[in-house]
């Protein structure tokens, strides 16, 4: 499994990075509209002219979506950074990652979508080892139910 560094090390241009960080933020979030605001805001520090440190830029994307989806069930079904924006797909894996827990989504993506460790999920999100480790099982679990439902 690579490590962040070693998969940061492969960013070397500003749009691989953006891209990458741009990813990680859709499957967060669900919709274009809100991975943009959200990559925007974990960017924020960053002019045009200066490429953003890559651990920083999604320690701080994940961060915010767990800040931003922690307060409100109801904001995260419906919009989950705040945008007016519905929230709809065609695509049944994106459909049931929305379904998950802040906390369980972001792990199972840095995880399963960029390929960290769990002591790099650990880091980023910072929680424990065990924390990351019984958040990637419970939402791959209930991936696993909410994929087999919709298959039927």
């Amino acid at each position: 499994m690579s490590t962040v560094n070693d998969l940061l090390r492969k960013t070397t241009s500003f749009e691989r990075l953006f891209s990458l960080i741009y990813s990680t933020g859709f499957r967060l979030t669900g919709n274009h509209q809100s991975a943009t605001l959200l990559v925007k805001r974990a960017l924020h520090k960053h002019n045009n002219n200066e490429r953003p440190e890559p651990v920083e830029a999604i320690k701080n994307l994940c961060r915010i979506f767990i800040e931003d989806t922690a307060n409100s069930r109801q904001q995260l079904k419906s919009d989950p950074c705040g945008s007016n924006t519905p929230t709809r797909h065609n695509n049944q894996v994106q459909e049931a990652l929305l379904n998950l827990e802040p906390g369980e989504r972001t792990a199972v993506v840095l995880r399963d979508t960029l390929g960290l460790s769990y002591a790099e999920i650990a880091r980023v999100t910072l929680a424990s080892e065990k924390d990351v480790a019984t958040r990637i099982a419970s939402a791959r679990y209930k991936l696993k139910n909410l994929l087999a439902a919709a298959a039927v």
